[in-house]
């Protein structure tokens, strides 16, 4: 069809142009004077971003995620190729754009009606809403198309308004449309009940639909990252503690290697005792050794001599000849540079894993988390500085724009600028590979083949799904476990707590809390939204009354079996009527059983006793029944029986001569039996 068409396709297309003209500072030029082919080509040639026109085929915004340094969104999330939607009748796409650009320079507040801010819609929001309602759009045409040809469709339907409700139900009724997919497109056709939108675009009486009028076949495609993740995915415990426990170890044993001040002395302590579980050889490097490497992987990446001994400082006088010596015992001598190349990676994967698990950051925080990134102190307390902006007015907060950092985070962020002088990227969360000169470094867009790595590195169990948030989700639900009672499962985990609660307690409340931080309240900081707060909470409610109720655990003591008998048949009771396991836990949870959970009489097997004034009970791992015989452990002390097996077991393994020997013996055999109990390996 001729632009004239287009034009009228349009019938207030002067208060379009209007919109456009104020934003940008248009030469004023008066509707009247001019025909409607020019009024047609200003508006297909408007230049809708730095490198795009309207009339384009492929609108591209990168220059906006360049200029705000958002790494955490590719080229292509930033670009819009209309040949990707065929079967969108072509004057049906003109509005669409036209709407786009107009909910661009519209204030948010009047494309919603909230009057929270002025500012626009963010262009990565609007690209993939946008996105979204072509794709559906595009989907539902797909049908009439081939069944009318596009001829017949694309005369029909020359805007919305030529769209009915029949055609909608025809269009969607059979569609196959993943369901974040549906989701843009509601986002993006809510966008026309703004005024200015409606007006401008729409013809009069035309109401915008949404797919969830019209029950359309959802698609789950296990292949999108949307779909796969889920909100509240956390950890299991014992792949936490592993990938804790194995991710220090090596960070620790790398700086020690290398002569580095480490930070964390307790975990030095703690491993002198044992050694964690891991699966790749560590190999014994030096400073030298890995100087050396960071002269060879340098010159292999075109650095010049000079470059090289400022970076490393291993040649003096500066020689190549003598540098290429050097080099040369990195692949004859006992340590290959491959070698180097997988171990490195894994010293940055484990570093990297134990910033993101132990701060809480978010995945945009990490990729742009810096080598050169200062540690400052705040009222005692050690914290690592956001740098990125979130366009928000208010002052800084805890978990939000700063992040609490315990020692061997400090280690961690130490152990990545060793590893700086070699990849040459400024980004702690960046790849193996040396940046070459004069090229721009990049941060990494994910990092779950950082948490594979340390997963397949420190436990058994590697079929563990990840998505941006587990790491932070799995701090805030074992501290919502923590609130509860629970032990912490990990002495970085309670390093992390004590740091905050004590710190910040004791702190006057600016950039912080008005109030006393417990382990709950960080939790509710860390897991943000409201409703994926409530769900952790609620699962560690869940795992806290599986604990102490599960008719299918084991209880050590004289009345553990009675405990359990009386669990089976209320559980049985329950279960006859329909309802399964989970769902019993879940209607317990909602009665607050985790919240209340003291002096339950777990210990007389729900029994009523008189008073025994001889009992002496006081409570603590005296509690056992090794040494009470109405004592009921569950596996919730299982870690802390461990811990005293372990550490007895040093004493023993010294020999007779060994102060306590004799009493780590009985320690030891009174902790294998409570374990034993449990039905743990000892």
């Amino acid at each position: 069809m001729k632009l004239e068409q287009a034009v009228q396709t349009f019938k207030d297309y002067n208060k379009i142009f209007s919109e456009f003209k104020y934003k940008y500072r248009w030469e004023d030029i008066h509707k009247d004077k001019i025909s409607p082919d020019i009024q047609a080509l200003t508006l297909l040639n408007y230049q809708v971003s730095d490198c795009s026109l309207f009339k384009d085929i492929k609108w591209s915004f990168n220059q906006e995620r360049k200029a705000k340094q958002d790494f955490h969104h590719t080229k292509s999330d930033f670009e819009i190729d209309f040949t990707n939607y065929p079967c969108i009748p072509p004057f049906i796409l003109f509005e669409g754009k036209v709407a786009f650009l107009l909910a661009k320079v519209l204030p948010s507040k009047e494309l919603s009606g909230s009057k929270r801010t002025s500012a626009p819609l963010k262009t990565i929001t609007l690209v993939v809403y946008f996105k979204g309602w072509l794709k559906a759009l595009n989907e539902g045409f797909s049908s009439l198309v081939n069944e009318y040809g596009d001829v017949a469709i694309f005369d029909q339907f020359e805007s919305l308004g030529d769209l009915k409700k029949a055609h909608h139900k025809l269009m969607f009724s059979n569609a196959c449309i993943a369901d974040h997919t549906a989701y843009n497109f509601n986002r993006f056709q809510k966008l026309f009940n703004s005024k200015k939108i409606r007006e401008s675009v729409l013809p009069e009486g035309y109401v915008p639909i949404s797919l969830k009028s019209f029950g359309f076949n959802v698609r789950k495609n296990s292949e999108n990252k949307e779909d796969k993740e889920n909100p509240n995915a956390v950890m299991p415990d014992d792949v936490f503690e592993s990938c804790v426990s194995a991710s220090s170890y090596i960070v620790l044993d790398f700086l020690q290697k290398l002569n580095v001040n480490v930070k964390d002395s307790q975990s030095i302590k703690l491993f002198s005792k044992y050694t964690p579980f891991f699966s790749e050889p560590l190999l014994n490097v030096n400073d030298e050794i890995i100087s050396q490497y960071a002269a060879y992987r340098l010159k292999r990446a075109g650095y010049n001599i000079e470059h090289i001994i400022a970076t490393t400082n291993i040649v003096t006088p500066p020689s190549l000849n003598q540098l290429n010596k050097k080099l040369s015992k990195l692949n004859s001598g006992d340590v290959l540079a491959s070698d180097l190349y997988r171990y490195l990676d894994l010293i940055k994967s484990s570093s990297l894993y134990l910033i993101n698990q132990l701060t809480g950051m978010r995945r945009s925080e990490m990729m742009n988390l810096r080598v050169d990134t200062k540690i400052v102190e705040e009222f005692g307390i050690s914290l690592i500085t956001s740098k990125v902006k979130k366009q928000r007015s208010f002052e800084r907060s805890l978990f939000d724009d700063k992040w609490v950092c315990i020692p061997i985070v400090a280690d961690a962020i130490n152990a990545i600028r060793i590893i700086y002088k070699i990849t040459n990227n400024p980004f702690m969360m960046s790849g193996g590979v040396t940046t070459k000169p004069h090229k721009n470094p990049q941060a990494l867009m994910s990092g779950s083949r950082v948490f594979k790595r340390v997963l397949f590195n420190s436990s058994t169990e590697t079929n563990i799904p990840f998505h941006g948030y587990t790491l932070r989700n799995t701090l805030a639900y074992q501290l919502f476990k923590a609130d509860l009672g629970l032990p912490f499962i990990s002495h970085q985990l309670k390093h992390f707590c004590n740091v905050v609660t004590h710190g910040l307690n004791n702190a006057s409340n600016k950039g912080f809390s008005e109030s006393t931080l417990g382990y709950g309240d960080i939790g509710d900081r860390l897991s943000g939204k409201a409703e994926f707060r409530k769900g952790l909470r609620k699962k560690a409610e869940i795992e806290s009354i599986k604990i102490s109720y599960d008719p299918d655990a084991n209880y050590a003591g004289e009345n553990g079996a009675a405990h359990k008998e009386k669990m089976t048949q209320l559980f049985s009771g329950y279960m006859a009527q329909g309802y399964s396991k989970e769902q019993i836990f879940e209607a317990m949870a909602d009665q607050g059983m985790a919240i209340v959970n003291v002096g339950n009489g777990m210990c007389y097997g729900g029994k009523m006793e008189d008073f025994d004034s001889s009992l002496p009970c006081i409570g603590g791992l005296r509690c056992n029944p090794v040494r009470c015989s109405n004592a009921v452990v569950t596996k919730a002390h299982a870690p802390k029986w461990r811990e005293i097996y372990r550490d007895n077991m040093i004493v023993v393994n010294m020999g007779q001569e060994a102060t306590g020997y004799e009493s780590a013996i009985e320690a030891t055999k009174e902790a294998a039996l409570v374990l034993n109990h449990l039905g743990e390996e000892v």
